[in-house]
């Protein structure tokens, strides 16, 4: 069983890897060189950031089962939620417009009002847009200020799907698993329906995309759930990795590494490894470098040009990435996450929350 104690397991140097491998994977689109990242070429179903994003939600499925089963009630679920979700977002959203007032040749009560700008605030509550007027309109990706936001409202609706499971009392072994099978059907049904699976939802990701997140985050939920069930063991997950190689390029692959991928999470999470357990130490800091990293790397390509290579790239960006994103955990997320776990709330506003039912 994996304690969901950080400072007992390996999930924050998994999330931080996770967030770098991000920001590595977004250098080859934004210099124009899509086709030349490694991790697609590898596999051929799915690029480095995809994994990353993937083995956030299957974390994520996990600590929040256990966030709602451990909680003290719907109200003390829902704010832990939105404190780890907004104050940091609306801060990130506010500086991209600061950096694009900047950079766009407007003048600045044009910019302010147009309409490009006033549709970007709406990413604070998770309506996404991308633009900033006339921001970032050289670059090899152009226009693009965030690319990364489209998972946050998958995100944040999986929350509010926990929070309706739990007090329905469905948040329960059987009742998970059914849920998981059923995503992973619609997903393959869906690949035979491109009007369907090119749907965006949430006004942020096609619908094959954000299904597939969903069941990441939902087989992650089942880990949780069976976890006195589950053994992670080294023969189990060097089997799981030989059959990730075998069948890399292939459909069937696709469908093998959506399986394969949560017990490899965990197997890896569980493992007693002190020097990457002190990762926590320093906070967590992978939020941060996910809501950051695509502005600055289009601001490293704005001031440079496609000529970098693509390690320098990575370089140039991740420097002040990691800064902000430290700045973002020190003076945002933690105070507000703190703020959540003992939150003024009026206990008449607490009575009127749905009371959190027993697992």
């Amino acid at each position: 069983m994996i304690a969901t104690d950080t400072r007992l397991n390996n999930f924050d140097f998994l999330r931080l890897s996770a967030a770098i491998l991000v920001l590595f994977s977004h250098c080859y689109p934004l210099a124009g060189r899509s086709a030349d990242e490694p991790v697609l070429n590898f596999l051929g179903y799915e690029t480095g950031g995809g994994v990353a994003v993937a083995v956030f939600f299957t974390i994520s499925g996990y600590l929040i089962a256990a966030s709602w089963l451990r909680g003290r009630s719907a109200l003390d679920y829902l704010t832990k939620r939105v404190m780890r979700i907004f104050p940091g977002l609306a801060v990130a959203v506010l500086l991209s417009i600061v950096l694009g007032a900047l950079l766009t040749p407007l003048k600045l009560r044009d910019y302010l009002s147009h309409e490009l700008t006033l549709n970007y605030l709406s990413n604070i509550w998770l309506h996404i847009h991308y633009h900033l007027p006339q921001v970032f309109a050289e670059n090899p990706h152009p226009h693009a200020i965030n690319g990364s936001l489209w998972t946050l409202p998958i995100e944040f609706f999986l929350y509010i799907m926990v929070l309706l499971l739990g007090i329905s009392t469905l948040l329960r072994p059987w009742p998970m698993l059914g849920l998981a099978l059923l995503c992973l059907l619609a997903l393959v049904g869906i690949r035979h329906i491109p009007a369907l699976a090119d749907m965006v939802v949430l006004s942020a990701a096609p619908l094959k995309l954000a299904l597939r997140m969903g069941c990441f985050f939902v087989l992650g939920a089942c880990c949780y759930l069976f976890r006195q069930h589950i053994a992670y063991r080294l023969p189990t997950a060097a089997l799981l990795l030989l059959g990730l190689l075998l069948t890399k390029g292939t459909v069937l692959g696709f469908y093998f590494y959506m399986l394969a991928l949560p017990y490899l999470v965990f197997y890896f999470a569980q493992l007693d490894t002190p020097r990457l357990r002190a990762t926590s130490h320093h906070g967590d800091l992978s939020y941060g470098i996910y809501i950051y990293a695509f502005p600055v790397q289009q601001l490293i390509m704005h001031l440079y040009g496609p000529g970098l290579s693509i390690g320098t790239f990575f370089v140039l960006a991740l420097l002040p990435t990691l800064m902000l994103a430290y700045l973002s955990w020190r003076c945002i997320e933690a105070p507000a996450l703190a703020w959540a776990r003992s939150p003024r709330i009026p206990s008449w506003f607490q009575r009127l929350m749905p009371k959190r039912a027993q697992p």
